[in-house]
């Protein structure tokens, strides 16, 4: 069968099916729907009209509580209420709103008179507007003797609340006449000073203004609308002669499951069914209640439904809606039969045009006619475009496989997953290609600063015994790896307090640099004083000149960095350049200043040792000759025996003085442990349980290097001195020790023992390994 025959008896199936289900559905079920869908109705307009109702009551309401607000802040400064401001505003707003009867205030004597001391007695002052217009003041006393525990001013005042809409009654001016009766409420709201009861603020509103409510035209025939107050009394009601009356007197249903009374006083909705004496449905009620400012006690609107208006409107709709389902159907017939015809001349082109996308084949030129504004004009516009964008993504995929990737391409959309998925790849191919450029450029920046920590490391460890040599090689060095054009070296002599020039690169003779700078004094000085790097690109004319083969011209660049150990200036490095040094140069200088400035204190403190140690052999070569002349002439010659006292003390200054600054053992010439000072006992351990013990023994690592560790003391026994660096560490410890070792010679010239000074450098070692 022809996909035209298919469509046509499809949809009239199904159509068929559908209008039966429907008029069947319709058939059981439409009465209960529709007095279902009556309830809702009822019930939304019971709470809308609800809301009008406290909309005109909360603004009655928000009257008397601006007005006690007002009363509030006054009484906080006067005390007068018959006289002054208070009885005056109440005139006013009773004149303001001609739906107040009456205004009145009735204060507690306690709260206007500070010598009453009295809980009871109270001063009522009442603004009365009359028939004619006529506000009449009264103003009384009232309870002097003692609160009417049953009066509704003693329930008011003991109750927690601030807010009252009180039940409504009936007040009749002058005349006796029923008729002239009003039903009217009084909304309460109090006032209160140091947490007391100071009064009570009040109008009355006549109910019968509320009455327009309960006139509005209602959804359902034969249907009421009605006001209750919290006690069940009728405010309003479309008959007027069930106003005043109660509602349990109104309703004589079986509703006996419901306490429309109790119900009331929760400010809930509720609702229930009228039934009649056999049990059936005979009407509907629903209530809304009304919450009048903060009262607590809500008053209702309701609304009554009769059964009969509900299932008439019910029956008649179903009539309607059947005639026009039924003529709904013929019409459908005929447009479906046209409507297929129609779908199907363009649908085969299109299949064929598919069929071909199917096979990959995209660049197709026979494409749908777009001139029909309806679905079919829209797919054949669709289809050519997706063509299009086929083409464009297969173009740009193109492109980005022979790694063009700035091509430009738009996507047809935010929805066109392959497009912008092309998009997204070739931005993250674009994001990898730059931060592989990144990293390559990051990459040598790091293993440049690393080299130089290297280079630097082994150029710091060459000329020690020959600071100006070390000087120049890091100065020319230093020049040469930053790729500067000149370089200086200042180093601080503790001695003059100066900075003194210890190396120049590539200054030219015509130009040289100041041999020496106070502390603060020029750039130099200022570099050292500030312990900060300089940077300027604006250097002061004169200043030094780099020989080109352009001639002589100021340097572009200039940088001061401090050699820093441990927050002390050991000298300042001074770079000149015609190019621009970057910020990790920069950075990499002056982490090789703080090496050079460590390298430079452990020169200047190894040089005090040898100094130290040069005297102390001194001193002991003078000792042993002064011990063998006083053993000659102890008896005879005084004089060399007060010299050889004085020599001992001198001998033991010294020693005491290098205890406090180095660690000192006296070993015998086989290695052997003689006597160590306090310092070394301090690191190393009680002094009885190491003398006598080899040097191995006492510290076990030197026998990974027997050889080494061989040599080592050969060179000893030979006469000559040796250093290297220890590394001890222990449970509570880990030291490291620049150790230099001296023969000390007896008075014959032979060796004698072995003195070993170590001077702690750990703070160095962890410096370059943070480094």
């Amino acid at each position: 069968m022809k996909i035209r025959g298919k469509i046509f008896i499809s949809v009239m199936t199904t159509a068929l099916l559908f209008f039966l289900s429907v008029f069947i559905y319709l058939g059981w079920n439409y009465r209960k729907n529709s007095i279902n869908e009556a309830f809702r109705l009822a019930d939304s307009f019971a709470q809308q009209s609800a809301l009008k109702s406290k909309s005109i009551l909360d603004n009655d309401i928000s009257s008397v509580r601006t007005l006690a607000n007002i009363f509030q802040e006054f009484i906080k400064t006067e005390k007068s209420t018959v006289t002054g401001k208070y009885p005056l505003m109440q005139k006013t707003v009773l004149q303001s709103n001609q739906r107040f009867l009456s205004v009145w205030a009735s204060w507690e004597f306690s709260a206007i008179d500070k010598n009453y001391v009295k809980t009871f007695g109270r001063q009522r002052v009442i603004m009365l507007k009359e028939r004619s217009g006529k506000i009449i003041e009264t103003v009384d006393t009232l309870n002097m003797n003692g609160d009417d525990l049953k009066s509704l001013y003693y329930k008011i005042k003991i109750n927690k609340g601030n807010e009252f809409a009180l039940n409504p009654y009936y007040f009749k001016y002058k005349s006796t006449d029923l008729k002239d009766s009003i039903l009217e409420t009084s909304l309460v709201v109090k006032i209160f000073t140091e947490n007391k009861l100071a009064a009570l603020i009040a109008v009355d509103v006549a109910l019968p203004e509320l009455q327009n409510i309960t006139n509005t035209e209602l959804p359902f025939d034969s249907s009421s609308i009605f006001l209750v107050a919290n006690n069940g009394t009728f405010i309003s009601h479309q008959k007027q002669e069930f106003t005043g009356m109660y509602i349990d007197s109104f309703f004589n249903y079986n509703h006996s499951e419901i306490d429309i009374a109790e119900n009331i006083k929760t400010g809930k909705n509720f609702s229930f069914k009228n039934l009649d004496e056999d049990g059936e449905i005979i009407g509907y009620t629903t209530f809304a209640p009304i919450i009048i400012g903060n009262s607590k006690e809500p008053w209702v609107l309701g609304i009554t439904v009769p059964i009969e208006s509900i299932t008439k409107n019910a029956v008649k709709n179903f009539i309607n809606t059947l005639l026009v389902g039924l003529l709904g159907f013929l019409l459908l017939t005929v447009v479906i039969f046209f409507i297929s015809a129609n779908i199907i001349r363009p649908l085969n082109h299109s299949i064929n045009i598919l069929h071909e996308l199917e096979t990959g084949n995209i660049n197709i030129k026979h494409t749908l006619p777009e001139q029909r504004s309806d679905e079919m004009g829209m797919m054949a516009e669709s289809l050519s475009k997706l063509i299009k964008s086929l083409n464009n993504t297969a173009d740009f995929a193109v492109k980005i496989g022979t790694g063009n990737l700035n091509a430009e391409y738009e996507p047809s959309g935010d929805t066109d997953i392959l497009g912008n998925a092309l998009l997204e790849m070739r931005n993250n191919l674009l994001k990898a290609e730059y931060d592989r450029k990144d990293r390559i450029i990051e990459n040598e920046k790091i293993s440049w600063t690393q080299n130089g920590i290297s280079m630097f490391g082994e150029i710091l460890q060459q000329h020690v015994d020959n600071l100006d040599l070390l000087s120049d090689s890091i100065t020319k060095n230093l020049v040469h790896y930053i790729k500067a054009s000149q370089g200086g070296l200042f180093i601080y002599n503790s001695a003059n307090k100066k900075l003194e020039l210890r190396s120049a690169y590539a200054y030219d003779k015509k130009k040289k640099l100041q041999s020496s700078f106070e502390i603060g004094e020029g750039l130099v000085g200022r570099c050292a004083k500030e312990q900060k790097s300089i940077f300027m690109t604006d250097i002061p004319e004169g200043y030094t000149f780099i020989s080109s083969g352009l001639g002589e011209e100021n340097p572009k660049v200039l940088i001061l960095i401090p050699l820093l150990h441990e927050n002390t200036v050991a000298g300042v490095v001074e770079l000149a350049s015609f190019n621009p040094i970057e910020k990790y140069k920069i950075e990499f200088v002056e982490t090789i200043g703080q090496r050079i400035a460590t390298t430079f204190n452990n020169l200047r403190i190894s040089d005090e040792t040898n100094d130290l140690i040069k005297d102390f052999h001194e001193q002991s070569y003078e000792l042993d000759k002064l011990k063998e002349r006083a053993d000659k002439l102890i008896l005879a010659n005084i004089t060399a025996e007060r010299t050889v006292s004085e020599v001992k003390n001198e001998y033991k200054n010294i020693n005491e003085a290098l205890g406090f600054i180095a660690t000192i053992f006296y070993y015998d010439t086989d290695g052997n442990l003689l006597e160590m000072n306090r310092k070394a006992e301090y690191i190393f351990g009680k002094t009885d349980s190491l003398i006598g013990k080899s040097q191995s023994e006492i510290f076990p690592e030197l026998k990974d290097n027997n050889k080494w560790y061989s040599l080592f003391w050969n060179d000893l026994k030979n006469g000559k001195h040796r250093k290297k660096e220890f590394h001890y560490v222990s449970k509570n410890q880990d030291i490291w020790l620049a150790e230099t070792y001296y023969p000390i010679l007896d008075s014959d010239g032979k060796i004698d023992k072995i003195i070993c000074m170590g001077i702690d450098i750990t703070k160095q070692k962890i410096l370059e390994q943070k480094i």
